[in-house]
């Protein structure tokens, strides 16, 4: 039988003011003191106001006149006595007693508690109590006992950490001295590194990584692209500060920025023991770099820099560049893929001729051209101590290489110049074909001649340049009759040639020290090292030997090791032909832990 709801039963339950609105929040000034509080007020003022009205109301009168009954019938209701007396319905009773049974827990008392404080306009006693040690109940079930005995210290740490914790301006960023950085340096200087970090990234919020962790008694820590940003620069900074074991630090690819910047000054200024630092493709910017610059008079002890791929100008290389001047350690230096341009090369240029400690410099893909390229050009002939050059795809045409040509002629250092990808060319036209003799003119041609008789070049590389097969085929065999090739390779790989690897060996056949790459790409070290093991592993199995008794002489039954010269002598024995350049790389591909001594297998 369904339960009868009186009438009139619902109207009884008044309204809290808070729940109507914003209307049912009224000061007392809007109260008018002088109208007497009782059950007749409103008929009272109803009639009098109706008799006071003679014309016709206008829309001001009448918001006025609303207003008015609104606020007399709230104070009326207020003010009036509460009936008592009526049947209450069982049915709408149970239905709001279902609705205030809540489980009592510490999470209600909390919820409670605030709601309290909301409406009082401030935080009670229990509530910060609360909110500090949170405390369940005897009632409350197991699995939330559980959760909150496992939780109720760390989460009071947090929270106590979280107001302890100082705030940073950004004038101590700016000025690279972070005081909450340093505190944590300096009070923890007696923790092993891995603590120092684990508690640095909880203070910071951050994630551990894991290959720091277990890098940081190593000798390098390799973190290149994983994403550290500036706040896990941070945590890795307040680590590294006092760290003594690790010497190479990589951190391309993580977009640390000039702010993540901030902190790599500390390791640069405080750290001196890591020597090479690989910071490409981080955003530095501007202020980055400016960050990296005012470093370097403190960071003596520095020896490999890379900073490739971090959007730079001609304008910032050249704040790096000055500050770098008289740097006493700095041996490879990497500024490739940045917007160096014209003026920038002319001050690297500069910058080289006037440098006695560099040894290894990449200028790839900077946007280098016109003045800039004859700049550095001629740069290459006055510095006397740089052993590798990369200037590979840039704008360096036939005007650039005929100075380098030159230059080439006076320098007695460098080892190594790398010009694949520029604008280098040799065209076959009616002229050339008619007198082949006007190739040898050519201003490639005096490079390439130049760099075959440098009694210090080794390696030439000229791939993807706009060179003409028949005009390279040319130059080869005009080359080939020198009697005095003292170039261990030209890399000539991806240029259109009709000639086969094998068919420019033969050419060179006289010069057994001289090596020409040709072919759509260059291999790779694994590749070429595979091949030339076959070569072995034919002539072994052509003689019925193993490659024991090719190098020793006997079979034993055990793997044995070989020095060097045991094995230069065993690939003399078979008579193959591979250059001397080439046994030494494929020497350093099977000792790649460089313990002097081959393993025999």
């Amino acid at each position: 039988m369904n339960p009868t709801i009186p009438e009139g039963g619902l109207n009884d339950i008044v309204e809290d003011p808070s729940e109507v609105g914003d209307e049912g929040y009224i000061d007392d000034e809007e109260f008018d003191e002088t109208l007497p509080v009782d059950e007749n007020n409103a008929t009272a003022l109803s009639d009098s106001k109706e008799q006071q009205h003679t014309r016709p109301p206008t829309t001001r009168s009448l918001m006025s006149s609303g207003r008015s009954f609104t606020k007399d019938y709230r104070r009326i209701r207020r003010n009036r006595p509460l009936i008592t007396g009526l049947k209450k319905d069982p049915a709408i009773e149970a239905i709001r007693e279902g609705r205030q049974s809540v489980v009592e827990n510490a999470y209600t008392r909390l919820s409670r508690n605030a709601t309290t404080a909301g409406q009082s306009g401030r935080p009670s006693q229990q509530l910060r109590m609360s909110v500090v040690d949170i405390k369940p109940s005897q009632g409350t079930n197991d699995l939330l006992n559980n959760i909150l005995n496992r939780r109720q210290s760390v989460d009071s740490s947090k929270v106590i950490s979280s107001i302890q914790k100082p705030l940073l301006t950004l004038q101590q960023q700016d000025m690279f001295m972070d005081d909450n950085f340093n505190n944590a340096s300096i009070d923890s200087s007696d923790k092993s590194g891995i603590q120092i970090y684990e508690e640095t990234c909880k203070r910071l919020n951050v994630v551990s990584c894991s290959r720091i962790i277990q890098s940081l008694t190593t000798s390098s820590l390799n973190l290149s692209n994983y994403g550290l940003g500036n706040r896990g620069c941070q945590a890795l900074a307040v680590a590294l500060i006092r760290n003594t074991t690790i010497t190479s630090l990589n951190l391309a690819g993580n977009n640390i920025g000039s702010k993540g910047m901030s902190y790599l000054y500390q390791i640069l200024t405080e750290n001196t023991f890591i020597e090479d630092y690989d910071l490409s493709y981080n955003n530095l910017g501007t202020k980055g770099i400016r960050k990296l610059a005012s470093s370097m008079l403190e960071c003596v002890h520095l020896k490999s820099l890379n900073i490739a791929g971090n959007g730079l100008h001609a304008s910032d290389i050249i704040i790096l560049l000055d500050e770098l001047e008289d740097h006493p350690n700095l041996k490879n230096l990497n500024l490739s893929q940045n917007d160096i341009d014209e003026m920038g090369g002319k001050y690297v240029a500069k910058w080289l001729s006037d440098n006695n400690v560099l040894l290894n410099l990449d200028l790839s893909w900077c946007s280098i051209r016109l003045e800039g390229a004859e700049a550095i050009a001629n740069a290459i002939g006055d510095n006397n101590k740089l052993i590798s050059l990369n200037l590979s795809y840039n704008s360096f045409n036939n005007d650039s290489i005929a100075i380098i040509a030159n230059s080439l002629k006076r320098n007695v250092t460098l080892q190594q110049l790398n010009l694949k990808g520029n604008r280098l060319t040799a065209k076959y036209d009616l002229n050339i074909r008619d007198d082949p003799k006007l190739i040898l003119k050519m201003e490639l041609y005096e490079l390439i001649l130049a760099a075959a008789t440098n009694q210090a070049l080794k390696i030439l590389r000229l791939g993807r340049n706009h060179i003409d097969g028949k005009c390279l085929i040319y130059m080869l065999d005009n080359l080939s009759k020198l009697d005095n090739i003292t170039l261990d390779e030209l890399d000539l790989t991806e240029l259109t040639i009709n000639k086969t690897q094998s068919d420019i060996q033969l050419l060179f056949k006289a010069h057994s020290k001289f090596r020409c790459l040709v072919g759509p790409v260059k291999k790779s070290e694994q590749q070429m090292a595979k091949e030339q093991l076959n070569l072995l592993k034919q002539y072994c199995d052509k003689e019925k030997i193993s490659f024991q008794e090719l190098f020793i002489g006997s079979a034993p039954a055990e793997n044995v090791t070989i020095t060097y010269e045991q094995f230069r002598e065993g690939i003399k024995k078979t008579q193959i032909p591979l250059i001397p350049l080439e046994i030494e790389e494929l020497i350093q591909f099977l000792d790649k832990d460089d313990t002097s001594q081959i393993e025999l297998r």
